[in-house]
């Protein structure tokens, strides 16, 4: 049985139609839910929108209600008859189907706290989800008002989630969970197929004690409910009949337990865990502004995989639903997060050789790109590398696969580029090739088809160009990358030299990701916007029109503060890509020179004490966001169903650990396409 709530949530907006009409677009954009009744009314200057559908799905239509709402409202301006606290002002969600009051009142709890979180917003319980006896009833809490909430928010209105400061321009929400209006005329249609109310009146009355009226004036409410009746026999349209059509779709409780939709059986279910899901909060596409450090989280949750994807994911314990199969993993974590794994969107894992030499000349003071004109730098690696057997190459590549994967890391895309002519590059992308075939990662292969000009093309450029875009037909014919990169960068290459490359490898049907304003501005960033590319990595030095263009074409940026920690360069500043709404991933660039950094959770702790990001920013961006950065944000990096079966159990109950104990052993279990990797 499908696990079916309803939230109608009131907001404080009734007469601009344009702006009532987008925040229910915003309901419809979320897949799963249906927008079932939508009123408003200009003298209170309110709207209520009916939705209903899968309880993750109703969680997720709200959110995107409460963004939309936050952008375009302001309660300094508001003004309307009836009583309200904020922008969005109530939040009900009502259990329908296969679910209970209990696990309807953790799924208010659980989007109440997140909207906190969120948008910084003071959140009050109510009804069955009320937390303090005084908060049962709706009209004790917006009593004060917009107006009056501020003075009294150290008092009688301590919030319970969110700061106790009123939100100037969204006031307060009031998030609870409550039992369906229309008991009997649903229970009615169940039984006798109909879908009209037997007692018209019922439904208008019991809408009453939704908004809070006492028992004694049980005679008003029935009056009112005569007038609605007699309404509805001239033809008018009444509140009451929005109420009404929900039972066309919906029962109000199952009659029986049974299996959940579409799957019979899981050979891995992993639960009693603080779950992060990071599931899309709409339409998928990458996290940007508030939505950037929600991982959504679920406590007392639970994850089912079957044959490596995974099948469905809950709360409590619904998941004895689930049927297993023999031999199937079942495992109660005791309260540790269990979240996806990590997505490394940038490596150079291809290599040989170590660079401990230049390390130490660089930490002296040289300049990195200095190095590199003397020869030494990726010059160093291409030697090493070139004089290494294809046998020793896999090996180590191999083993540095496996060693990311210990770490988290189920997910990582590997490079060519130490190479650098076209059959060198070749070369490593048969071997990393070779790789993918038995990794238990999901490896993308990248064509690093100018990474830095070898000496025989100083004088001819464009030649070297020419080589490396005739390269992309036997690319293409052996399936050997799915993407082709380029390093863009005062003295390697500029926006003009790669563009060629670029317009051929989109023709050919490959995506592009480039190395972009890693040491200075050379308009990389606002380039990798023109051609549509996948990411823009590095961008330490974009200009404020280049995180612009990346904002506009949603490109994600890929932030890499193990190369800023060691060469010394500043890091990039994440809170520049966040304001601007940029997706911003995270990625470790492991390379022997400039970032021998190993692991995913020591890039975040990394993306939080030198960029700027919070833990919950940085978990997106190595998870959710990172998969966009690779094109697979709708495989991988979050817990939905249908998506690949990579998790991580950490060993702590806050995930928030991953950046405050950089280096600590958090990694307790590793699972890829849902079988035990570590």
């Amino acid at each position: 049985m499908p696990r079916l709530v309803e939230c109608v949530p009131n907001v404080s907006e009734g007469r601009r139609r344009d702006v009532v009409d987008r925040l229910a677009a915003a309901i419809r954009g979320v897949a799963e839910v249906r927008l079932l009744d939508q009123t408003s009314d200009a003298d209170h200057n309110r709207s209520v929108f009916t939705f209903a559908g899968d309880a993750e799905a109703v969680a997720r239509a709200a959110h995107a209600l409460v963004d939309a709402t936050l952008r375009e409202l302001d309660m300094r301006t508001h003004t309307g008859a009836h009583p309200r606290l904020g922008a969005v002002d109530v939040i009900p969600f009502v259990p329908l189907a296969g679910m209970t009051m209990d696990e309807c009142v953790a799924l208010a709890h659980r989007v109440g706290r997140e909207i906190a979180e969120r948008h910084q917003l003071p959140v009050y319980f109510y009804a069955k989800a009320a937390l303090r006896p005084e908060r049962v009833r709706l009209p004790d809490i917006r009593k004060p008002q917009y107006e009056g909430l501020a003075e009294l928010l150290a008092t009688s209105h301590v919030p319970d989630a969110g700061p106790a400061q009123l939100h100037l321009t969204a006031g307060a929400v009031v998030v609870g969970a409550r039992p369906p209006l229309m008991l009997h005329a649903h229970r009615s249609a169940a039984r006798a197929g109909l879908h009209e109310s037997p007692r018209p009146h019922d439904d208008v009355a019991r809408d009453g004690l939704a908004r809070g009226r006492g028992a004694g004036e049980r005679g008003r409410r029935h009056r009112a409910a005569r007038r609605a009746h007699r309404a509805r026999a001239a033809g008018r349209r009444t509140p009451g009949d929005g109420v009404r059509a929900q039972a066309r779709w919906f029962p109000t409780r199952p009659r029986h337990r049974e299996p959940l939709p579409e799957m019979t059986e899981a050979d891995l279910v992993l639960h009693g865990a603080r779950l992060l899901t990071c599931a899309p909060l709409r339409a998928e596409r990458p996290r940007v502004g508030p939505a950037a450090g929600d991982v959504g989280a679920v406590p007392d949750g639970w994850v089912a995989a079957r044959d490596g994807a995974i099948v469905a994911t809950g709360h409590g314990e619904t998941h004895a639903q689930v049927a297993r199969t023999a031999g199937a993993i079942d495992r109660d974590v005791a309260g540790r997060v269990v979240m996806p794994g990590f997505v490394d969107p940038h490596t150079h894992l291809c290599y040989a050789g170590e660079r401990w030499e230049e390390f130490a000349t660089r930490r002296s003071g040289a300049d990195y790109l200095a190095v590199l004109a003397a020869g030494g730098g990726i010059h160093a690696t291409v030697r090493a590398t070139t004089a290494a057997s294809d046998e020793e190459l896999l090996a180590l590549l191999v083993r540095r696969i496996g060693d990311a994967l210990e770490l988290g890391t189920t997910t990582i895309e590997v490079k060519s580029g130490y190479g650098l002519e076209p059959e060198a590059e070749l070369r490593q992308l048969r071997i990393i090739a070779g790789a993918k075939a038995t990794a238990p990662s999901d490896v993308a292969a990248t064509y690093l088809a100018a990474h830095a000009l070898p000496a025989p093309y100083t004088d001819d450029r464009r030649r070297f160009v020419r080589g490396a875009i005739g390269a992309l037909e036997t690319i293409v014919a052996e399936q050997l990358a799915e993407s082709v990169d380029a390093f863009v960068e005062k003295g390697v290459f500029d926006v003009d030299e790669i563009r060629p490359l670029f317009a051929a490898a989109k023709k050919a049907g490959l995506a592009v990701s480039l190395h972009a304003d890693q040491l200075n501005d050379v308009g990389a960033a606002a380039f990798a916007a023109r051609i549509g590319a996948r990411s823009a990595d590095h961008v330490a030095h974009a200009s404020a029109d280049g995180v612009r263009a990346l904002a506009r074409k949603e490109i994600p940026a890929v932030l890499l503060p193990g190369s800023a920690f060691f060469v010394g360069y500043p890091p990039p500043d994440a809170r520049r890509f966040v304001a601007a709404r940029v997706p911003v991933a995270l990625a470790t660039d492991h390379n022997p020179g400039t970032s021998p950094l190993e692991g995913m959770p020591t890039a975040i702790a990394l993306g939080v004490t030198l960029c700027g990001l919070t833990p919950h920013e940085a978990i997106v961006a190595a998870t959710i966001n990172a998969a966009h950065a690779l094109g697979r944000g709708d495989r991988t990096g979050a817990l939905v169903a249908g998506r690949r079966a990579d998790i991580v159990v950490l060993d702590t109950d806050d995930e928030r650990e991953l950046a405050y104990r950089m280096g600590a052993p958090l990694i307790a279990e590793v699972y890829a396409a849902g079988k035990r990797a570590a």
